[in-house]
């Protein structure tokens, strides 16, 4: 959230609890027996005793300290120092309840030390580690209460010593007072206290769209017979369903302004002010589906809905959208794609912004400086029709390959058809759904999350100017090019490298490769970052991979290229225990370490063309737009031109013809100069340019995945995950390494956020909004940090070192 505090005065802080009739109690001097000497523990109890016995709170609420016991429903086991309740709701056991707590309260000791921010600064957030760890506290707890509870925004106070300050969070950011002595003026704390407590539900944040659903009402009763009844039909999603009523969440009927009739394919998002007389939709949901973390941003909730006209099962979006000029509506955007019947992309049920429910902090920025890096964020639901598996659930490489190909064919569709670019293609975001083929549910794959897409107006080759001054994207999966500079226009080669970035993501977890440290290769080459001027740019293994078009391992001691076996592959187990005992480390055991010459004695897989063939694209396109090398000879290989087997009478990809006409993908190639900027390398030969011209358009990279997936039919070639066998130790207590923390995400830009000690990890949950916001990590559907490489060392520039060592025989 660096950059998303705003410091007031507190007089102007408590315009936003509206004033109410002054109590009769006796303030002055309440606090007077609060000392500096205090334990932080000694301080807490005499504070909260003080304020309950003065009846700072009023008769409906009370402060109860929740220090020692953690909500059951929070893995990371946070126990905030205290919290204000309704009395009827109050936790008796003291323990931690996010889904009640009106009101957060920490406690600190010293009031300059422990103090999270500065007010003698102009940025006014303090950089010391442990004031930095106290702000990614409370951060953190408020992100807890945006999570389990339908907020608006949200109050806390934090008591430094005999020092306090007011906080007010939302989807902007956070307004925070400057610090006040409540021992020398205790009105100021009492009164905000007073205020609070007498304010309604919605005045203390609450959305008042959302109804809690209590048991034994007919809505309750309709989600209980949803989730238990039989379907033939893609079981997975009442299981989603049944999966989300856990009795330890809250059940929520939410309401949907329905757009849909009235939206202009040519609008932009307007002021998100919904008009009253839209028709109005209602869905029942409970625990999410997907979530991101953090605070600022967009606060994605995807929910396995139950609409309560229909009674079918559908997915609803619930988020605080980017409310800029030039940015359409997801929804607006779903409505086009699909009355130009684009293929594999969802069906739009309904979707509205929620009547008056704008962030309110990018309002007091005050001119710090320009332009104000804060954003309006609007509340806004989307429903649509399918509900998708995550792309981690495929079963083979055929189904992978078929997958991608569908969604970049949906990809295609819509830039050639309805001239829109997705710009956040990421594994979050490709998802897999069935079609019944003669009785059989072929998989088949659906691009989501389309609220990130900007539409190209002049066609696909007109530029644009970028519409909001940082990254766009989720950093795992965006090109180089675009995580080197967050001013660069995202264009077509763009969301095409980051397709490759999920096949390569997806075959280094689950199929045989000389790749030993699975772990290690994901942290560097998917989360690593640099830092060039102050910015976090592209990691070097990355970046080198695009420029060589090759990926360089470290085997044992010797380098080697990346391939992929199609020797090895999980026995099937003959009986229970075989099944125990092919756990995946007993198959990571049976993967050898493969050298450049092993290489060549085991069966290539398929996957090792396609990534190969890619690779080579990408490095051309890299030399000839780049210009960072002033010499490179694309490798010569052996020919990579499949042998189509014999196939099933039922083969996935004969569902649906993949070509548009006048492809000729797989035969030819351009031989023209293309690309961002068609900036031409005189140092290239025709081979090269052949090969960058590849990725000016889709047809080549449609053939060829469409070409090898047919040679992966039937093959049953996935192996146990690689990632988690591997015995990695946390880089920081409850930080979800690599994959663990990208397959958090079931939806799209989401990235990993767990729970963490330091502010600096504790940002905004969701796609990279602004230049230097952190990656989130999601709780049950987001990845950390890029972490950065402070120094180029030669396993950063050349390779990822297999650590394991090989098994004495």
């Amino acid at each position: 959230m660096h950059g998303k505090f705003v410091k007031v005065k507190y007089e102007d802080f408590m315009q936003f609890v509206p004033a109410v009739e002054p109590s009769t109690e006796e303030w002055k001097n309440a606090f007077e027996g609060i000392t500096s000497k205090m334990s932080e523990a000694d301080l807490q109890d005499a504070v909260v005793d003080i304020i309950n016995a003065k009846k700072m709170c009023g008769k409906d609420h009370i402060a109860i300290s929740t220090q020692n016991r953690a909500d059951p429903t929070d893995s990371a086991k946070q126990r905030p120092d205290c919290g204000v309740y309704r009395t009827e709701q109050a936790p008796s056991d003291h323990r931690t309840d996010w889904f009640t707590q009106r009101l957060t309260l920490e406690f600190k000791r010293r009031k300059v030390s422990d103090d999270p921010f500065n007010d003698g600064k102009v940025d006014f957030e303090e950089v010391s580690e442990a004031r930095r760890t106290n702000r990614g506290q409370i951060i953190q707890y408020a992100s807890e209460i945006f999570l389990r509870q339908q907020r608006c925004f949200h109050f806390s106070v934090v008591i430094l010593g005999t020092c306090a300050r007011l906080i007010r969070w939302d989807r902007s950011g956070a307004i925070v007072s400057e610090k006040f002595d409540y021992k020398v003026e205790p009105r100021k704390l009492a009164e905000f206290l007073w205020r609070f407590s007498h304010s309604s539900l919605e005045q203390q944040g609450d959305d008042i769209t959302a109804t809690l659903v209590v048991p034994g009402s007919q809505d309750y009763k309709d989600m209980d017979k949803a989730a238990t009844e039989r379907a033939e039909d893609n079981a997975y999603v009442r299981q989603f369903f049944a999966d989300s009523l856990d009795a330890e969440w809250s059940r929520w009927k939410v309401a949907v302004y329905d757009e849909t009739e009235r939206s202009d394919v040519d609008g932009n998002a307007g002021s998100g002010q919904a008009s009253s007389d839209k028709a109005v939709r209602y869905f029942l949901v409970c625990k999410p589906h997907f979530h991101t973390r953090g605070v600022s941003g967009r606060g994605t909730r995807g929910y396995v809905a139950l609409d309560c006209d229909t009674k079918e099962l559908v997915y609803l979006k619930d988020a605080w959208r980017v409310d800029l000029d030039g940015i359409r509506k997801e929804g607006v955007v779903l409505q086009e794609l699909n009355q130009k019947n684009i293929r594999h992309v969802p069906t739009l049920c309904c979707h509205g912004d929620v009547p008056g429910q704008c962030s309110e902090t990018w309002r007091h920025w005050g001119g710090r400086q320009e332009p104000n890096p804060m954003k309006r964020h609007t509340h806004y639901r989307l429903v649509e029709r399918e509900v998708g598996r995550p792309l981690k659930d495929f079963d083979d490489s055929a189904v992978l390959l078929k997958v991608l190909l569908d969604c970049l064919c949906a990809h295609r569709d819509a830039y050639l058809d309805a001239h829109i670019l997705h710009r956040d293609i990421s594994s979050g975001n490709i998802l897999i759904t069935y079609r019944v083929v003669n009785g059989q549910p072929i998989p088949c794959g659906l691009l989501n999350d389309w609220e990130l897409s900007k539409a190209l107006p002049g066609g696909p080759d007109e530029q644009q100017k970028a519409r909001q001054p940082d990254r766009t994207g989720t950093w795992q999966f965006m090109s180089a090019f675009a995580l080197n500079d967050p001013y660069k226009v995202i264009i077509l080669q763009d969301d095409l490298e980051a397709f490759f970035h999920v096949l390569l993501y997806y075959a280094i977890r689950f199929f045989p490769s000389n790749c030993d440290d699975v772990g290690n290769f994901i942290e560097e080459y998917f989360h690593a970052s640099r830092s060039k001027g102050g910015k976090d740019v592209c990691g070097q293994a990355k970046y080198t991979a695009m420029e060589t078009g090759r990926i360089r391992l470290l085997v044992g001691h010797k380098p080697a290229d990346l391939r992929f076996s199609g020797a090895l592959r999980n026995p099937e187990p003959s009986s229970p225990d075989d099944a125990q005992a092919s756990s995946s480390s007993t198959v990571l055991q049976q993967l050898p370490l493969l050298s450049e010459g092993d290489v060549q004695s085991l069966d290539s897989h398929p996957l090792d063309n396609v990534i190969s063939v890619l690779l080579s694209w990408f490095g051309a396109y890299y030399k000839q737009n780049g210009a960072y090398y002033e010499r490179l000879r694309l490798q010569k290989g052996p020919d990579l031109r499949p042998r189509t087997p014999s196939q099933p009478q039922l083969n996935i990809f004969d569902i649906e013809n993949y070509r548009r006409p006048g492809d000729v993908g797989g035969t030819t190639h351009r031989t023209g100069p293309h690309g961002d900027g068609n900036v031409l390398n005189p140092g290239m030969d025709a081979n090269e340019i052949a090969a960058a011209a590849n990725l000016s358009e889709h047809t080549e990279m449609c053939a060829l995945l469409d070409e090898y997936g047919r040679v992966c039919f039937g093959r049953n070639d996935k192996i146990d995950d690689r990632l988690y066998p591997a015995k990695i130790k946390p880089s920081k207590p409850g930080r979800k390494r690599g994959s663990e923390a990208i397959d958090t995400m079931t939806e799209s830009n989401k990235r990993v956020k767990s729970s963490h000690d330091s502010e600096e990890e504790l940002e905004d949950s969701e796609e990279l909004e602004d230049s230097e916001e952190e990656l989130e990590v999601p709780l049950s559907p987001t990845p950390s940090r890029p972490r950065r490489q402070h120094a180029v060392t030669s396993k950063s520039v050349l390779s990822f070192r297999a650590s394991r060592t090989r098994r004495r025989r």
